[in-house]
Protein backbone atom coordinates (compact mmCIF):
# COMPACT_ATOMS: atom_id res chain seq x y z
CA UNK A 1 0.00 0.00 0.00
CA UNK A 2 2.51 2.74 0.53
CA UNK A 3 4.29 1.83 -2.45
CA UNK A 4 1.39 2.17 -3.95
CA UNK A 5 1.01 5.55 -2.38
CA UNK A 6 4.37 7.06 -3.34
CA UNK A 7 4.07 6.15 -6.82
CA UNK A 8 0.60 7.47 -7.21
CA UNK A 9 1.84 10.71 -5.55
CA UNK A 10 4.97 11.22 -7.25
CA UNK A 11 2.82 10.65 -10.61
CA UNK A 12 0.85 13.55 -9.70
CA UNK A 13 3.46 15.59 -9.11
CA UNK A 14 4.97 15.20 -12.24
CA UNK A 15 1.22 16.47 -13.35
CA UNK A 16 1.15 19.39 -11.19
CA UNK A 17 4.96 20.56 -12.21
CA UNK A 18 3.56 20.08 -16.03
CA UNK A 19 0.13 22.00 -15.42
CA UNK A 20 2.54 24.80 -13.71
CA UNK A 21 4.55 25.02 -17.41
CA UNK A 22 1.05 25.13 -19.32
CA UNK A 23 -0.50 27.62 -17.19
CA UNK A 24 3.33 29.39 -16.58
CA UNK A 25 2.24 29.92 -12.69
CA UNK A 26 4.43 28.98 -10.34
CA UNK A 27 2.65 26.11 -7.61
CA UNK A 28 1.60 28.67 -5.37
CA UNK A 29 -0.76 30.54 -8.63
CA UNK A 30 1.69 33.34 -8.99
CA UNK A 31 2.84 34.09 -12.75
CA UNK A 32 6.38 33.37 -13.89
CA UNK A 33 8.12 36.47 -14.65
CA UNK A 34 7.43 37.33 -18.38
CA UNK A 35 10.47 36.89 -20.74
CA UNK A 36 12.86 39.95 -22.15
CA UNK A 37 14.96 38.32 -24.63
CA UNK A 38 12.88 36.26 -26.88
CA UNK A 39 9.11 35.70 -27.04
CA UNK A 40 7.02 32.35 -26.93
CA UNK A 41 6.25 30.28 -23.94
CA UNK A 42 8.31 30.79 -20.87
CA UNK A 43 10.87 28.20 -19.99
CA UNK A 44 9.72 25.93 -23.04
CA UNK A 45 12.07 27.34 -25.80
CA UNK A 46 12.84 23.66 -26.65
CA UNK A 47 10.29 21.86 -24.22
CA UNK A 48 13.49 20.29 -22.59
CA UNK A 49 13.04 21.28 -19.09
CA UNK A 50 9.31 21.22 -19.44
CA UNK A 51 9.87 17.08 -20.38
CA UNK A 52 13.02 17.00 -18.13
CA UNK A 53 10.99 15.44 -14.94
CA UNK A 54 11.39 12.10 -13.31
CA UNK A 55 10.13 10.26 -10.62
CA UNK A 56 11.49 7.36 -7.95
CA UNK A 57 9.37 5.99 -5.30
CA UNK A 58 9.56 3.41 -2.57
CA UNK A 59 7.51 2.32 0.33
CA UNK A 60 9.34 5.37 2.56
CA UNK A 61 8.80 7.87 -0.29
CA UNK A 62 9.04 9.26 -3.56
CA UNK A 63 11.43 11.71 -5.55
CA UNK A 64 11.10 14.25 -7.74
CA UNK A 65 13.62 15.94 -10.12
CA UNK A 66 14.89 17.17 -13.26
CA UNK A 67 17.08 15.55 -15.86
CA UNK A 68 18.97 19.13 -16.74
CA UNK A 69 21.20 20.55 -15.03
CA UNK A 70 20.05 24.29 -15.16
CA UNK A 71 16.95 23.64 -13.73
CA UNK A 72 18.21 25.04 -10.54
CA UNK A 73 18.86 28.58 -11.97
CA UNK A 74 15.27 28.99 -13.11
CA UNK A 75 14.16 27.61 -9.98
CA UNK A 76 15.99 30.25 -7.82
CA UNK A 77 17.07 32.70 -10.35
CA UNK A 78 20.24 33.76 -10.53
CA UNK A 79 20.34 37.57 -9.92
CA UNK A 80 23.45 39.73 -11.46
CA UNK A 81 25.56 36.50 -10.25
CA UNK A 82 26.38 33.75 -11.79
CA UNK A 83 26.94 29.91 -10.02
CA UNK A 84 30.89 30.85 -8.65
CA UNK A 85 29.08 34.02 -6.87
CA UNK A 86 30.96 36.41 -9.51
CA UNK A 87 28.99 39.04 -11.29
CA UNK A 88 28.01 37.94 -14.81
CA UNK A 89 30.11 39.98 -17.23
CA UNK A 90 31.51 38.96 -20.92
CA UNK A 91 34.48 37.05 -20.89
CA UNK A 92 36.23 37.33 -24.33
CA UNK A 93 34.20 40.19 -25.64
CA UNK A 94 33.33 43.84 -24.52
CA UNK A 95 29.85 43.19 -24.52
CA UNK A 96 27.22 40.39 -24.05
CA UNK A 97 24.26 40.05 -26.95
CA UNK A 98 21.18 40.01 -25.93
CA UNK A 99 18.45 38.76 -28.08
CA UNK A 100 19.09 39.75 -31.41
CA UNK A 101 19.58 43.82 -31.20
CA UNK A 102 21.16 44.59 -27.60
CA UNK A 103 23.96 44.23 -26.24
CA UNK A 104 25.07 44.96 -22.42
CA UNK A 105 28.67 44.72 -19.99
CA UNK A 106 27.11 42.50 -17.61
CA UNK A 107 23.26 41.36 -16.87
CA UNK A 108 20.23 41.58 -14.62
CA UNK A 109 19.66 37.88 -14.07
CA UNK A 110 17.29 35.52 -14.40
CA UNK A 111 14.34 35.82 -12.25
CA UNK A 112 12.97 32.80 -10.21
CA UNK A 113 10.24 30.72 -11.77
CA UNK A 114 9.63 27.80 -9.32
CA UNK A 115 8.45 24.81 -10.78
CA UNK A 116 8.43 22.77 -7.13
CA UNK A 117 6.98 24.36 -4.11
CA UNK A 118 10.08 25.73 -1.83
CA UNK A 119 10.75 26.05 1.75
CA UNK A 120 8.70 23.00 2.97
CA UNK A 121 5.21 25.00 2.11
CA UNK A 122 3.00 22.56 0.30
CA UNK A 123 0.82 24.56 -2.35
CA UNK A 124 -2.94 24.19 -1.28
CA UNK A 125 -3.39 22.91 -4.66
CA UNK A 126 -1.36 20.44 -4.69
CA UNK A 127 -1.86 19.41 -0.97
CA UNK A 128 -5.68 18.91 -1.90
CA UNK A 129 -4.52 16.82 -4.63
CA UNK A 130 -2.62 14.56 -2.64
CA UNK A 131 -5.18 14.05 -0.22
CA UNK A 132 -7.52 12.45 -3.04
CA UNK A 133 -4.92 10.29 -3.48
CA UNK A 134 -4.64 9.13 -0.08
CA UNK A 135 -7.66 8.66 0.72
CA UNK A 136 -8.23 6.82 -2.86
CA UNK A 137 -5.22 4.35 -1.99
CA UNK A 138 -6.62 3.92 1.77
CA UNK A 139 -10.07 2.96 0.46
CA UNK A 140 -8.86 0.45 -1.76
CA UNK A 141 -6.44 -0.89 0.89
CA UNK A 142 -8.86 -1.24 3.58
CA UNK A 143 -12.14 -2.69 1.48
Amino acid sequence: MLRELSANLAEETIHLIREGFQDEKDPYGVPWAPLRLREGRILQDTGGLRNSWHRQSSKSGFRVFSGKQYAIYHQRGTGIYGPSRKRITPIRATALKLGRFGFAKSVAGTPARRMVPENGVLPVTWRRQYEQIAQFVLKKAFR
